[in-house]
C-alpha cells in the first residue's frame, strides 16, 4: 500500500505531455497541408493564366495573318523610306501627349 502512495499523481503530467505532443504534431500537420493547398492552387492558377496568354497570342497571330496581305504582293520597299523629308516630318511631331510638360520639344536623336 505504502508502495501506490508514492507514485499517486504521476500519471496527469504524462497524460498531459502526450496530449500536448498530439496537439504541437496536429498543428504540423496541418499547417503543412494548408501551404501544400496553397501551393496547388497558385499552381493550377499560374498553369490557367499561362494557357490563357498562349491562345490569345495564337488568337492575335492568326488574326494578324488573315488582316495583312500575302508576302508575295511586297516586291520592294517603299520608296518614301530613301525619302528625307519623310523622316523630317516624323521629327516634327511628338510621340507624348500634351499633359508632358516636353511636349512641344522637337524629338531629335541623342549624339553617339
Amino acid at each position: 500500500m505504502k508502495r501506490c502512495s508514492t507514485s499517486r499523481g504521476t500519471a496527469l503530467p504524462i497524460v498531459l505531455l502526450l496530449t500536448a505532443m498530439m496537439l504541437v504534431t496536429v498543428s504540423a500537420w496541418l499547417q503543412t497541408s494548408l501551404v501544400a493547398t496553397r501551393a496547388t492552387v497558385a499552381a493550377r492558377e499560374r498553369i490557367q493564366a499561362f494557357h490563357a496568354a498562349d491562345s490569345a497570342s495564337i488568337r492575335c497571330s492568326r488574326m494578324l495573318d488573315a488582316a495583312l496581305p500575302a508576302a508575295s504582293t511586297f516586291t520592294q520597299e517603299p520608296a518614301q523610306w530613301r525619302s528625307k523629308a519623310s523622316f523630317e516630318k516624323a521629327s516634327r511631331r511628338s510621340p507624348c501627349s500634351r499633359s508632358w510638360n516636353g511636349h512641344m520639344r522637337r524629338v531629335a536623336c541623342p549624339n553617339a
